[in-house]
């Protein structure tokens, strides 16, 4: 892959109780996009923004990413909670329609004993534009990090998450929503790792097909030797409105510790042609029933989401009302 030339910083709402600080070092963390895409942005032109909250915040981090004509860069951020505080941040990554070019932003997020962070993160990018959207966390004893994630298109767009549950207690909760259309592609992988005793995870991706999209979805659960006592779950609702959709679903448990719960599923189909014709019979047309039940799966995904601006945003981005 070749070299990103630019650095970018994403706009910023700062609240009171977080710092900012600019890194030279980068601290190393392992992240879902792997060692290449770390080596690759440590031999590129980026910078990493450091947020840390010292101290529980009222109001949203907000991170704004606007993607230019032409744009490729990258950038890293971290997003750090002191004990026993908590704090959500919420990122936009936008770019217009017909622009083109590529970018990867790295954000690691570090929860220390006893805090909990919520990352909201909304993806809409054009259909000539390459996102890579790579994630790794840290959770210490009795840590949360909660991760709502909705991607609403993009040409090429690449999410993946690592998350380290090294604490005892230490739990992660990723809330996934997708809608593609046209030729955009979707590629998702999660590896949650449990070490520490007790620590859980639960994984939950909805979304919609259309026309020629595709989408991968990999998420392992891996029980490390250690983590007795570990539970993990992950679980798709996938619906494919058009035949030429591509869907791939591979979920994956290892298992080095006995005394452990793992669990996967997935349900994967079409819209029922009984209520399709009970909704037609109604005066809904077929192109409104597919927005009305695209709109529903991304609806149960905006329900993880406590900040009525970025709900205002999100649904100005889909069309309608979310309280309708």
């Amino acid at each position: 892959m070749e070299e990103y030339t630019e650095t970018l910083t994403p706009s910023a709402v700062i609240p009171t109780g977080v710092t900012l600080s600019e890194s030279h070092g980068t601290v190393p963390f392992r992240t879902g996009g792997g060692e290449e895409l770390s080596a690759l942005l440590d031999h590129s032109v980026v910078s990493e923004t450091v947020f840390t909250a010292s101290e529980s915040v009222n109001e949203p981090l907000r991170l704004d990413y606007d993607f230019a004509d032409g744009t490729n860069a990258a950038h890293r951020v971290s997003i750090a909670a002191a004990p026993h505080t908590a704090v959500t941040a919420v990122a936009f990554y936008t770019a217009a329609h017909d622009a083109q070019g590529r970018a990867a932003i790295q954000t690691r997020l570090d929860a220390a004993e006893g805090a909990e962070i919520h990352f909201i993160q909304v993806i809409r990018v054009g259909a000539d534009f390459a996102l890579v959207n790579d994630i790794g966390t840290t959770q210490a004893e009795g840590a949360q990090v909660e991760l709502t994630q909705l991607f609403l298109g993009g040409g090429e767009v690449y999410g993946g998450t690592f998350a380290e549950l090294a604490g005892y207690r230490s739990h992660f909760q990723n809330d996934i929503g997708y809608l593609l259309k046209g030729s955009e592609s979707l590629d998702i992988n999660i590896h949650t790792s449990h070490s520490g005793q007790k620590s859980a995870c639960d994984v939950t991706a909805k979304g919609v097909l259309s026309d020629r999209s595709r989408k991968v979805f990999r998420g392992t659960i891996d029980f490390l030797r250690g983590a007795a006592g570990a539970k993990g779950a992950e679980n798709e609702e996938v619906l494919l409105m058009s035949e030429h959709a591509v869907n791939q679903t591979l979920p994956v448990i290892l298992c080095a510790e006995e005394d452990v719960e793992g669990s996967h599923g997935a349900s994967i189909g079409r819209l029922d042609e009984d209520t399709v014709f009970y909704l037609m019979s109604r005066g809904l047309s077929r192109e409104s029933i597919d927005k009305l039940m695209a709109r529903a799966k991304i609806e149960t995904v905006m329900r993880h989401i406590p900040d009525q601006p970025t709900l205002d945003r999100i649904t100005a981005m889909i069309g309608g009302n979310a309280d309708e």
